[in-house]
């Protein structure tokens, strides 16, 4: 509880330095083993059954999914590249996904992403534990690589693109909805 207090009282710019980075991933680890799922739930089965198979936090996950569309299956989110479903996936991606891991991928399009949601939240969280793991385990930059793409990041990261605000404003939104996560599951 110590823990979950104090980060009301750290000034903003510590909630999106990648130094808060390492406390931050303890943080969530930590919390997540004592996850209690809310009752009533719809899709609270299919977070935790794809946050397991992909070895992720199921609060990490859900507070995507909070931000992305707030658990509703999404339309077309108006962006180009348009993005679908719960967890507003781009259909490029999630056709990766689903061959990657063996599933008919010719069948997707934005449509079905946004009518099959255990697919959307099984294949998000694949995406996440990919860009967890191409960002050394880090949440922080795993969540805006999430929301911003990979190579922005990267190319962020390196000092080569000035492209920030959106996917600090992104991570800050998310982390804020797992706490909340957090505190409806205890």
């Amino acid at each position: 509880m110590r823990i979950f207090l104090s980060l009301f009282l750290l000034p903003p710019f510590l909630l999106v330095s990648p130094a808060f980075s390492k406390p931050l991933n303890s943080y969530i680890q930590s919390v997540n083993k004592h996850v209690m799922w809310w009752d009533g739930f719809i899709y609270a089965d299919s977070f935790k059954k794809s946050a397991k198979e992909f070895n992720l936090s199921p609060s990490w996950l859900a507070s995507i999914a909070q931000q992305e569309t707030a658990f509703t299956e999404s339309t077309d989110d108006g962006r180009s590249p348009a993005s679908y479903g719960i967890m507003q996936l781009q259909v490029r991606t999630a056709k990766i996904i689903a061959k990657a891991l063996g599933d008919d991928y010719d069948i997707i399009d934005g449509e079905w992403l946004n009518t099959h949601p255990e697919k959307s939240i099984r294949y998000a969280a694949c995406h996440l534990r990919s860009l967890l793991n191409m960002f050394g385990g880090s949440y922080y930059w795993a969540t805006r690589a999430y929301n911003g793409g990979d190579k922005r990041i990267k190319l962020s990261r390196k000092g080569s693109l000035k492209w920030k605000g959106l996917s600090v404003r992104y991570y800050n939104a998310v982390f804020k909805h797992f706490i909340q996560i957090k505190e409806y599951t205890k």
